[in-house]
């Protein structure tokens, strides 16, 4: 009889828990990636520990237990324990002035919202990784490639100088042939296409952070570069920073990148802010006369293709040595042509006959941007750096309140991206995902417990495991993340459970027969030690997870403090707030003539 009872409490309490990954499976994003999975190994887990829990645990217990001795009331103690004797005269006293307990716990939520701004906020928790990337590059549209390898090789003695330096790996960019990959990466964060990249690994001993600045310092000695440093895997993530600016007239869209830029490296917290915007470099400008350009076989396309083979060269054949592998035969143009605007125009060109290159099209020295990008068919700018303060948000709002106090020209946008829009984006996610998770749990508690009362009572838990989270991350120092975000939306269903299993045995004793108020006081005084036992163990279990021992310690960590805080004031206060507001909602109920009282409401 006693198993046919608790049959509604375990099952609304596991479905509950469940009920919170479901929003998990209409988010987007970085957001899904890394916690759907999550969700469903613990959805499924919870649905085979109720499996468990409803067929062999009975079995087992028929068994092992032993049977209490016949001649008192089927389930009354014997004897009170220590909790129950601690623990019943505060529940009693809380009956007596509930506006008293409401009163402080409202003041305890109130004072716990005030640590808020204390608490650092990121998009994921340094995961201690013992590398880091560091990039030079010569300025947008200079320099040759060889140069560009003597500065690589510069850089790299640098990296190689450094105290605590493991390993390094290096990578060039020349932007062309065979290294488009290197090229296309460098431009998607914002970088030229043509640079070094170098990924460094720390010894274990070693101060990540301090050696970056190190690298940071010794790096911008060498001349004629630009260095950009970046942490590796979540580090990376939290530091990178990209600002696009959109427009309809490239230069209107220039003059604005480097206005934001030059007001974004005023906030603390960024380094290496750069952009390529408003930079000019000379380049020959070819135009073309197709009249005169026909007369020598070629249209606009064909001299387009011809001078490009020239500068860049064309493999026309492959020989092959003795015993060795083939060697590409590569024929281009003298490089004089491309160094002097004369010997440009004496450059022969044709195809049905040979003429100079002055004698189809004007040719004249000009300045063009160094970098020509568009986003959704716009032309646009972007202005890049690196993040060094550890609280992400502060930074976003510090560059959110200058662009927006920027008189930004007719037609032109600046949009934020990199770290700072994960940021956004996930948060936003994931605070929907929590209100949407507490609107799943009550329905699923409605339909359970077959009661719109009950349930409303029991979310009054809530806001109670905020306090604890809160508390939690303000006494360790952890960021409020990804990780601690995601634990908030598990606490939704955890905290529940606590109001589930006290408030379903109280409506139990009330269809028995006794008043609201012996009801709570026998309901609370039994299931003291069920609601404390469950809290403790699941704490028990999270410590190892919360001081990092365990794999995947980047978002377990963080996780683990925030449910570990809101697990122990959910429970201490809900065994205190929940009963309290029970007997307010019921005593309205009671008291109200339009309402019948029914012992079957509360089933």
């Amino acid at each position: 009889l006693h198993h046919l009872f608790k049959v509604g409490e375990v099952l609304g309490a596991t479905l509950t828990t469940i009920a919170v990954f479901v929003p998990l499976a209409f988010a987007g994003g970085f957001t899904s990636v890394l916690f759907q999975p999550f969700g469903l190994t613990v959805s499924v887990a919870l649905l085979a520990s109720l499996l468990v829990a409803l067929t062999l645990v009975p079995v087992l217990a028929r068994f092992l237990i032993p049977r209490a001795r016949s001649g008192g009331r089927a389930g009354a103690e014997i004897r009170s324990t220590w909790v129950q004797r601690l623990y019943t005269p505060v529940l009693a006293w809380s009956l007596r002035h509930r506006v008293w307990t409401l009163a402080i716990a409202a003041a305890v939520f109130a004072g716990s919202l005030a640590l808020v701004p204390l608490i650092p906020t990121t998009f994921l928790p340094s995961g201690g990784e013992r590398q880091f990337t560091a990039s030079v590059s010569l300025p947008p549209g200079s320099g040759t490639p060889e140069e560009l390898q003597a500065k690589a090789l510069e850089a790299e003695q640098v990296l190689a100088g450094l105290p605590d330096v493991d390993l390094y790996n290096t990578n060039i960019s020349l932007g062309t042939g065979s290294q488009n990959a290197l090229a296309l990466g460098r431009a998607i964060q914002g970088q030229g296409t043509r640079g070094a990249t170098f990924l460094v690994r720390v010894t274990a001993e070693a101060d990540v952070e301090v050696v970056k600045e190190l690298a940071r310092e010794r790096l911008a000695t060498i001349d004629g570069v630009l260095t950009h440093i970046a942490g590796g895997g979540s580090d990376d993530a939290n530091s990178n920073l990209q600002i696009t600016v959109r427009g309809d007239d490239p230069e209107t869209v220039g003059a604005t990148a480097v206005q934001v830029a030059a007001l974004v490296r005023e906030v603390e917290g960024l380094r290496d802010i750069s952009t390529a915007a408003g930079v000019r470099r000379p380049e020959l400008a070819v135009r073309v006369d197709p009249a005169a350009a026909l007369g020598a076989g070629l249209s606009g396309v064909q001299l387009a293709l011809q001078l490009r083979e020239f500068a860049v060269g064309q493999t026309v054949t492959q020989v092959r040595l003795d015993g060795g592998a083939g060697l590409d035969v590569v024929v281009r143009a003298d490089p004089s042509y491309f160094s002097d605007l004369e010997a440009l125009r004496r450059l022969p060109v044709g195809t049905v006959r040979t003429v100079p290159l002055s004698s189809i099209a004007q040719i004249e020295q000009t300045l063009a941007p160094t970098q020509v990008t568009r986003t959704d068919q716009r032309p646009s700018a972007t202005i890049t750096g690196t993040i060094t303060a550890a609280n992400t948000g502060e930074v976003n709002r510090a560059i959110q309140e200058r662009i927006d106090g920027l008189a930004l020209p007719q037609g032109v946008e600046v949009t934020l991206g990199g770290a700072l829009r994960q940021f956004s984006e996930s948060f936003n996610t994931l605070f929907v995902g929590i209100g949407a998770a507490a609107i799943a749990v009550y329905i699923v508690m409605v339909l359970v417990m077959g009661s719109v009362l009950s349930p409303f009572v029991i979310m009054f838990s809530l806001p109670l495991a905020s306090i604890g989270a809160l508390a939690a991350l303000a006494i360790t120092g952890r960021a409020l993340g990804l990780p601690a975000l995601f634990g908030f939306l598990m606490l939704v269903g955890i905290v529940v459970t606590n109001g589930i299993v006290l408030v379903d045995f109280v409506n139990q004793l009330r269809a028995r027969g006794l008043s609201v108020h012996a009801a709570l006081i026998e309901g609370g005084r039994l299931r003291v030690r069920p609601v404390l036992m469950t809290a403790v163990t699941t704490i028990l279990a999270l410590i190892p997870m919360s001081l990092g021992f365990t794999e995947g310690a980047i978002i377990a960590a963080d996780l683990a403090v925030v449910v570990m805080g809101g697990l122990i004031s959910s429970t201490v206060l809900t065994l205190v707030v929940v009963p309290v507001v029970y007997s307010i909602v019921h005593g309205i109920r009671v008291r109200s003539p339009e309402t019948p009282v029914s012992d079957s409401e509360s089933g």
